[in-house]
């Protein structure tokens, strides 16, 4: 059985307290985290201007990531960079247009500046940067929309984690009327490796939205599965329904809100590897 032959050996990498990378090779996979300080002044000012953006998140960690390295030359990366690329700064849709002048007009001086001008809630439908080797033909490392799922079941059965991190990408308060984050935790088992990536919004008194990225080798297979759900709901919805919790620690709490949230798309690409 492959996957058992692949299972004992891996090789932790310990965290460089200088490079910020850690992680774990086993089989034919590196996967590793870099975390590092979040970007200065001057580096965020470069970012603004390469992205033509008119405002980045106030907390952008541009020199963290997460990768998934194959042997062959496929990467799959999960970068802020890319992410705020993905961004559609400038122009706001019906929903965000709305929101903003609902929030903006019970606001301070400083949230109504941002008004309509550009996306102030830094969505993105980002899922990741996948690099692959040319050499391989055209259908590897290619995302293929499937109906297969990733299984969640299989990933609740205990079983040790080789590697574990948690990795922020970039969040911004919103002025103290939110939060608006992206990140990332991945983990390493004997029989493959998981990742959840969300970007999670909350405008206080007006909606949340979460979209989630869930990333699922199993390393018996030679292919990866790529999830993509959107969700979201208004605080209206929520309160109608009977869904909005008393408590303000669990309205703060995405893993708790998601669960709470209305679902508007789920898509599922296969990667061959």
């Amino acid at each position: 059985d492959r996957m058992q032959a692949t299972g004992e050996q891996h090789r932790v990498i310990e965290r460089n307290p200088i490079t910020g990378v850690g992680g774990v090779e086993i089989g034919e996979w590196t996967v590793k985290s870099t975390k590092r300080g979040m970007l200065d002044t001057l580096e965020l000012e470069q970012l603004e201007a390469k992205l033509s953006a008119p405002l980045l998140p106030e907390m952008v960690f541009g020199h963290s990531s997460v990768e998934f390295i194959h042997k062959n030359g496929f990467v799959l990366k999960l970068d802020a960079n890319d992410a705020l690329a993905a961004w559609d700064s400038k122009t706001p849709s019906e929903l965000k247009v709305a929101a903003s002048q609902e929030w903006a007009s019970t606001r301070s001086p400083e949230a109504k500046k941002v008004g309509e001008e550009y996306d102030w809630t830094f969505t993105t439908e980002y899922k990741g940067t996948i690099t692959r080797p040319e050499d391989k033909g055209d259908t590897y490392g290619v995302a293929v929309e499937t109906t297969e799922e990733i299984d969640l079941d299989k990933l609740r059965i205990p079983e040790p984690i080789l590697f574990y991190d948690e990795v922020v990408l970039f969040e911004d308060e919103l002025a103290d009327n939110g939060t608006a984050f992206l990140n990332a935790k991945v983990r390493v088992m004997p029989t493959g490796f998981y990742c959840l990536m969300r970007f999670f919004l909350r405008v206080d008194d007006v909606t949340f939205r979460a979209y989630d990225t869930r990333i699922y080798h199993n390393f018996s297979t030679k292919h990866v599965l790529r999830e993509f759900q959107k969700r979201e709901s208004t605080y209206r919805d929520l309160k109608n329904t009977g869904q909005m919790p008393a408590d303000p620690a669990q309205v703060a709490n995405s893993d708790m809100m998601f669960q709470r949230l209305a679902m508007l798309s789920k898509t599922t690409h296969k990667i061959s590897v």
